[in-house]
């Protein structure tokens, strides 16, 4: 057989087993998508005519990837999209609305699902996104330091998480011999979000009036405001710049005794300090009037642009079956958007119980997920708490009171929400 007879061959021989083959093309991020392949293939056993042309996008570039494919008109089928960014994506025209999908799915339903985190998901009144893993904030802290001091459960409201700050600061100081603190609190909360969770548990809200305006002058969102920069007043949360460059080992010191974070961290302290194994753990956050915290994590959208929705579709649902679920968050530690999947498991010989929900330090997620809330679904959201966190940074360093920065909050975030209002008194708000 001549070369060119056997290119030919090749190259039709190829054609013909695609031929007939719907392609999706999808994009995963970081990790996420690396973990991707076994659950691909299994979805194309069990979907024969469907291929999945699935592309790991690096999270550092992924928005400006994104961004850039939408100008082009190049984007894919289907993507993962972090919540916080569905609002954007959304103001663009860019997404495909699913409550038609839902409704004729025996899969998706969103009784399924965290309240707040399917809520990351709704703009307007119209669904976006399908939640496929979440994250919240809950409190790391060092039991055995304050078993030390006397308190033999984590916190569970505000007076308790300042007591517990004030112990654990004193303790820690004499034992060292040096400056240590109680709890970590970023002193630009900015995208660490900690300051919004203490106005959200307080009954405060940052924006109002259809997240047009500033809420921050409010007395809740004040009086919240004030209890975060306290722990810096009273020295128990530490202001220097360097002082937590590496929080593993900050927190394995004792110089600080609590942090609050997501997830990810779990396994972070395992690897990073897995002689500490046993001295700490992981409470939901402390209650005021709530205990409400962010409701994070990725979504699956697809784009208006997609000639191949249906299948598109198949996929989200192959992807949120609660074994699936499991099964990727034993490869990513991504915990399950479905609420189901948590109890998924079984119990060893021995009675000890491996669902997620069974784990203590996993388990404090899903009991802080029930109180989960969305941050404002809008494009400027990242603009607003940036100023906040500017603003709240000059309060601890004692550069302004903190009736001066809320003042100067309150006009920066005003000033980043003019072309907000606008749409909104011309009526081309986007639904």
């Amino acid at each position: 057989m001549s070369l060119m007879v056997m290119l030919v061959f090749v190259v039709f021989g190829c054609s013909r087993r695609n031929e007939g083959l719907t392609k999706i093309t999808f994009w995963a991020m970081g990790s996420e998508g690396e973990h991707l392949g076994s659950l691909i293939k299994e979805f194309e056993r069990e979907n024969p005519g469907i291929y999945v042309d699935l592309q790991v996008v690096p999270w550092g570039s992924a928005h400006d990837k994104l961004l850039t494919a939408f100008a082009g008109n190049a984007t894919p089928d289907m993507c993962q999209l972090g919540n916080t960014w569905i609002s954007e994506l959304h103001a663009m025209d860019a997404l495909e609305p699913l409550d038609s999908f839902i409704a004729k799915s025996n899969v998706v339903k969103e009784a399924n699902y965290f309240s707040g985190i399917w809520q990351t998901n709704v703009v307007g009144k119209k669904v976006y996104g399908i939640p496929w893993y979440v994250e919240t904030r809950a409190l790391f802290y060092r039991k055995d330091l304050l078993s030390v001091v006397g308190m033999h459960q984590p916190p569970k409201n505000w007076d308790e998480l300042l007591k517990a700050a004030k112990l654990l600061t004193s303790y820690s100081t004499k034992l060292n011999g040096r400056p240590c603190y109680g709890i970590y609190l970023p002193v630009n909360p900015g995208l660490e979000w900690d300051e919004i969770f203490f106005a959200w548990q307080n009954d405060g809200n940052i924006l109002k009036d259809d997240d047009c305006y500033s809420n921050v002058l409010s007395q809740n969102d004040r009086e919240a405001f004030d209890y975060y920069v306290k722990f810096f007043k009273l020295g128990y949360s530490p202001m220097e710049a360097n002082a937590t460059t590496n929080l593993y080992q900050a927190f394995a010191s004792g110089y600080v005794g609590m942090f609050i974070s997501g997830p990810w961290n779990i396994n972070e302290l395992r690897n990073r300090v897995g002689y500490l194994n046993g001295k700490w753990s992981v409470a939901p956050l402390p209650v005021n009037k709530n205990r409400d915290a962010n409701a994070g994590g990725s979504s699956f959208v697809i784009f208006r642009g997609s000639k191949e929705k249906e299948a598109d579709w198949k996929l989200i649902e192959f992807l949120s079956l609660p074994e699936n679920q499991l099964q990727f968050y034993r490869g990513t530690f991504d915990l399950p958007a479905v609420k189901s999947a948590w109890s998924e498991g079984s119990r060893h010989s021995s009675g000890q119980d491996s669902t997620l929900l069974g784990n203590p330090l996993i388990s404090a997620f899903y009991t802080q997920l029930e109180s989960s809330r969305p941050f404002p679904r809008i494009p400027e959201w990242e603009q607003v708490t940036d100023k906040m966190g500017q603003w709240i940074e000059t309060v601890v360093w004692g550069k302004n009171t903190l009736d001066q920065a809320l003042i100067g909050m309150d006009k920066d975030i005003n000033r980043v929400l003019e072309k907000r209002r606008w749409l909104k008194s011309t009526g081309k708000m986007a639904d």
